[in-house]
């Protein structure tokens, strides 16, 4: 849907999503081009990157509720984060922190940049870091595993990062 995220439930048994209309999430202010997932506390974290520079964060569990529901309601977001990325966000990753310590999302965008979000616990934003020439065109991909970033550009160039401490942009390692 134009400006949100439709949810629609697969049917297992049937090998078909439900007949029921989907739960379109109010996400972005132009269409979702990315996603990404990651286990944060006793939820999954679902990430969306949107055309308009957005990422957002959803509970994943309350996600999966009202899609189930019979009167089913959006959930409000975690976090929409603005102002990581002037244009489309066209790469998500997502990572699991250890020690209960939340979880880390990696974007990339049309604008060539890198921005790392720590997330806590709850999945609210508790530190960012944006690295605004990270490529010399749009960022396609980006993984994380909490301590390194790997990322790829329309430049052609496959980049390994170190991700710091929480706030401070990665740092080149190999490229």
């Amino acid at each position: 849907a134009a400006g949100g995220v439709d949810v629609r439930r697969y049917d297992d048994g049937a090998r078909a999503f439900a007949s029921r209309p989907p739960l379109t999430l109010p996400a972005h202010a132009g269409a979702a081009l990315c996603m990404a997932t990651a286990p944060c506390g006793h939820t999954v974290l679902v990430v969306t990157g949107g055309s308009d520079g957005r990422v957002v964060v959803w509970d994943g569990g309350g996600v999966a509720a009202a899609a189930t529901a019979d009167s089913p309601s959006p959930p409000a977001p975690l976090a929409a984060l603005a102002g990581l990325h002037q244009s489309g966000v066209l790469a998500l990753a997502a990572a699991t922190l250890p020690a209960g310590g939340g979880a880390l999302v990696a974007s990339g965008g049309d604008d060539q940049a890198l921005a790392l979000v720590w997330l806590d616990a709850r999945g609210a934003p508790a530190a960012r870091a944006v690295l605004p020439a990270a490529h010399a065109s749009a960022v396609r991909g980006v993984w994380t595993d909490g301590r390194e970033l790997v990322s790829v550009g329309l430049d052609g160039e496959l980049v390994g990062w170190r991700v710091g401490a929480r706030g401070a942009p990665p740092v080149r390692a190999w490229a």
